[in-house]
């Protein structure tokens, strides 16, 4: 069969009929932003498997919040809901891995360093690209699933 020349709108012309056939719903409630958090004031250490990734202190956090994209943040804000007791064979390292929701913000989201990022993209938690780090991916949907802890690279996940 080949492709209609005319594309019909019928299914589109109001917003209900819209809401109706919509694929893919997006709310702030499906929005990641992968925060590396450690202990301390004024911390901000890179990841060397991941340049220009950052661990941050709390204090730092909030500050790249608002320079980055564009949103005040408090500590009450944050809740820390999952915790990764993890393990890395390549360089024989543990790591605590603690997985964050923000809960609120204030202000409208955006790039606030076109330089430094290329474009902000916002994923379903159904449809996370496929090019993530896979234990920040195993991380996230943990976190959506409740698992408030769990091992990560003692049993050859890596």
């Amino acid at each position: 069969m080949a492709f209609p020349k005319t594309r019909l709108r019928r299914m589109r012309a109001t917003e209900t009929h819209r809401r109706m056939v919509r694929e893919t719903r997006l709310s702030v409630d499906n929005l990641i932003y992968p925060l590396f958090v450690v202990h301390g004031r004024n911390v901000k250490r890179e990841i060397s498997s991941m340049p220009g990734v950052f661990q941050l202190s709390t204090d730092n956090i909030i500050r790249e919040a608002k320079e980055e994209v564009n949103i005040k943040i408090t500590p009450n804000d944050i809740d820390i809901v999952t915790v990764c007791h993890s393990y890395n064979p390549k360089n024989n390292k543990e790591f605590i891995q603690f997985y964050a929701i923000c809960k609120r913000w204030q202000g409208e989201i955006k790039n606030n360093e076109p330089e430094k990022c290329g474009e902000l993209k916002f994923f379903s938690l159904n449809a996370l690209p496929k090019n993530m780090v896979l234990y920040v991916r195993d991380g996230i949907i943990k976190t959506m699933n409740g698992i408030r802890y769990y091992e990560y690279g003692w049993h050859g996940e890596l």
